[in-house]
């Protein structure tokens, strides 16, 4: 952590290209920062093992646990210092994957392929043992910035088509409406995306 003059001085520095690019180790381009990735079954079933307890720790803390895990559940520190201890570990796994501080998870760069790029058919990773890093020149992350959003945006529109349903007495013209509204939101989603 630093104040927020030193932060801008930083800033300063690197606008007038006198700091090193902030690109990962390994890849090509130093100046990107942007990357489709793809990891191996070890890969996730490590971070899920550390992310699976430092989800038990959180429901301990909040008592959210079952008569039977309550039961034998650790006694000593505090959940909360637990919590902690834990998700560092998380964070601690996933800083030395991304700097490839260590080398168990192996990282690759790799072009995207024809059928990848436009058919955004995922690679084979089944006998693969390196996570794949793709480069996201056209950033295509800010595409996916409403998943896990679906039924709150299919509620949302169901919500609309009746309101001005009951409004305008026009089933068509709701669902014009309503489709209009979605358009809207996809379209400001995709502005403030490309500016943020």
């Amino acid at each position: 952590d630093v104040s927020m003059l030193e932060i801008s001085r930083q800033l300063q520095q690197e606008q007038q290209g006198l700091t090193t690019d902030r690109g990962l180790p390994g890849c090509p381009s130093k100046s990107l920062q942007t990357f489709e990735i793809y990891v191996t079954g070890e890969w996730k079933r490590q971070y899920n093992h550390i992310f699976r307890s430092m989800m038990t720790e959180e429901l301990a803390g909040t008592g959210e646990l079952d008569f039977f895990s309550k039961l034998f559940r650790r006694k000593g520190k505090p959940s909360s210092e637990r919590l902690v201890k834990a998700s560092r570990k998380l964070n601690a796994f996933l800083r030395g994957f991304v700097d490839q501080d260590t080398s168990n998870f192996p990282v690759s760069h790799r072009e995207q392929t024809f059928l990848h790029r436009f058919l955004h058919t995922p690679p084979e990773m089944l006998n693969n043992k390196d996570s794949i890093f793709f480069p996201d020149t056209f950033y295509n992350y800010d595409k996916v910035l409403f998943y896990g959003e679906t039924w709150n945006l299919i509620l949302f529109n169901l919500l609309c088509v009746t309101t001005f349903d009951l409004w305008w007495d026009n089933t068509m013209l709701a669902i014009f409406a309503t489709f209009l509204f979605d358009k809207f939101f996809v379209i400001m989603r995709t502005i403030t995306g490309n500016a943020n």
